[in-house]
């Protein structure tokens, strides 16, 4: 890898040399101390516009056949931050002449590579690690009990190991366990809002929710309304006391057991 070198002179457009390897370059400007990160595919031109002044430069190159399968185009973006952090240690060890420092910055160039070479050879998970329909109502069945929605727990409840759980939920759903029980809990809490009469602070806590208030900013903070301004919203059906839309008497949805969060 080559030393990041100081840069004070704007970078105006140019073309690098044809390389038999692929580049990576990353770039720091001095104003807005953004890192951008350039993949050059081997034996191609590329040429880039860099606005600002540059405080540091970075190229490492890596051998063609890491990345055999996105050849073709040049890949750029902000820098991710372990790569950043890694360009900088490699920097600020680099013009010491300890044995001990060189040896660092050599295992810190290859975690660089082998990190970058992670980032874009990574392929997409397949559709086949999802949960199959039966895994999915399972799941959501036990998260609508609420009986315990740590992941250990989920992972547990649809037989699976936390990892391959993890890995599943992510291609599902994408989103995380945390996120889908709350928007299962607000689901659930704007059905109640709307077709009975039951106190707020009441749904809030018979939908999963510790506190009034933990209630009310979760809500708001999805729907864009209190509770209660849901509830009063103008759509709202109109109910006779003491009943529910579409249900006998006093009765509302069933009720679910629940943990405190």
């Amino acid at each position: 890898m080559g030393q990041p070198s100081e840069r004070t002179d704007a970078v105006h457009p140019h073309s690098l040399a044809v390389q038999r390897n692929w580049l990576i370059v990353a770039a720091t400007t001095k104003d807005s101390h953004r890192t951008d990160l350039w993949l050059i595919p081997a034996e191609q031109r590329f040429t880039t516009r860099q606005f600002g002044r540059v405080e540091r430069l970075a190229e490492l190159a890596l051998p063609v056949r890491v990345f055999s399968k996105v050849a073709g185009q040049p890949l750029t973006g902000p820098l991710h931050a372990l790569t950043r952090e890694l360009v900088s240690k490699i920097r600020e060890l680099a013009d010491r002449d300890d044995m001990t420092e060189r040896w660092l910055v050599e295992s810190l160039t290859t975690a660089l590579r082998l990190h970058l070479i992670e980032i874009f050879t990574s392929r997409p998970q397949a559709d086949n690690d999802a949960f199959d329909d039966a895994a999915r109502e399972r799941l959501l069945e036990y998260i609508d009990r609420d009986v315990d929605t740590s992941q250990e727990a989920l992972a547990h409840h649809v037989g699976m190991s936390v990892r391959a759980f993890a890995r599943a939920f992510a291609v599902t759903y994408r989103t995380t366990p945390h996120q889908l029980v709350l928007d299962r809990r607000i689901d659930r809490a704007k059905t109640l809002l709307r077709t009975t009469n039951r106190p707020v602070t009441e749904i809030g806590l018979d939908v999963g929710f510790s506190t009034p208030s933990h209630f009310s900013t979760a809500f708001k903070n999805r729907i864009g309304v209190t509770p209660t301004q849901y509830r009063e919203g103008p759509d709202r059906p109109a109910l006779r006391a003491g009943r529910s839309v579409g249900r006998p008497g006093n009765a509302s949805l069933p009720p679910i057991r629940r943990t405190r969060p």
